[in-house]
């Protein structure tokens, strides 16, 4: 039997997927919104990767934890070997993956459920490891719940990860059949960190609004990149200037505003300037509630008085 779901993404887009089943038995799998993109709080802020799954579940009551696995293969498998995260809810509809590379983490999880109406006990146990982001790295994600059995007997054979070249030391989950089936991969995001003002900066001589030229470290990971000019020192909102899309070589960004007399920009002021940077081909980064671009701290520069019009 086919169920048609509806899901709203992380960008508001409204996508339709069809998934089989409705009877929320493991056959269901974690229903998935493919917007995995960047995230940072303000401009200038670490990114995180962030993602979120909706679930095609008839009865959510029954999920007990989530399992998150990332890759850098598009094809990657739901095995403890790629297993980053664990997490004891129902729902799994925001995930930030911030990336700190962390060994030895632990997650135990026990839980009830009804076995041919007489209640039992099953538990999750798992020791892994989170390997930290790399900036310039393309990554993918896959997400796995762990339900309860509700009116079924289950085996109670533990589930367990070869050790050794295994990233999950050990793994079980008891009843052994708890496991969902993985959602779709989720990507690609290609990790980085924020480009770098280098000119104009807070500070240095002022500058002609008629014709100015601004620099930037390039970002490992970034392939376009964007100039924003703003009156407000918070570095958001709708810029007075934006530049056209800038593509990365090198190690320096360069773009060079000459309007001439014809300008927004006015002699004898302070403005406020971040560069976007973001990978082509991929779902736009997000800072703070703006869509588009991945942010660089906020720089500023003064320009020069100008001289009265001739009269």
């Amino acid at each position: 039997m086919l169920s048609r779901w509806w899901i709203t993404g992380l960008s508001g887009v409204v996508v339709a997927m069809v998934v089989a089943g409705c009877g929320g038995g493991n056959e269901e799998s974690a229903g998935e919104v493919k917007y995995a993109h960047l995230y940072q709080s303000g401009p200038g802020g670490t990114a995180s990767i962030q993602m979120g799954w909706s679930g095609n579940i008839s009865d959510p009551s029954l999920v007990v934890a989530w399992l998150v696995y990332r890759s850098n293969s598009p094809g990657l498998a739901a095995e403890p070997y790629n297993l980053v995260d664990c997490l004891a809810q129902q729902s799994l509809y925001d995930y930030g993956d911030w990336g700190g590379a962390v060994s030895g983490l632990t997650f135990n999880h026990s839980f009830t459920y009804l076995d041919y109406g007489n209640q039992a006990t099953g538990t999750i146990a798992v020791t892994y490891s989170r390997p930290g982001l790399v900036a310039g790295q393309t990554y993918y994600y896959r997400a796995r719940r762990v339900t309860k059995p509700n009116t079924h007997s289950y085996s109670t054979a533990a589930q367990t990860s070869q050790v050794g070249t295994e990233q999950a030391t050990q793994f079980s989950v008891t009843p052994s059949q708890a496991l969902g089936e993985p959602s779709d991969p989720q990507g690609p995001v290609t990790y980085m960190y924020a480009a770098t003002p280098t000119s104009p900066l807070s500070g240095g001589p002022a500058v002609d609004p008629r014709s100015m030229t601004f620099q930037w470290d390039l970002t490992t990971g970034a392939d376009e990149y964007q100039v924003r000019i703003y009156s407000s020192a918070s570095g958001s909102g709708q810029p007075v200037v934006q530049s056209p899309v800038v593509q990365g070589m090198g190690s320096t960004g360069k773009w060079t505003y000459s309007p001439g007399t014809n300008t927004p920009l006015q002699g004898g002021r302070t403005y406020y300037w971040v560069v976007g940077a973001r990978r082509a081909g991929e779902a736009t980064p997000t800072c703070g509630t703006e869509s588009g671009w991945l942010k660089s701290s906020v720089a500023q520069f003064t320009t020069v008085t100008l001289p009265p019009p001739t009269p």
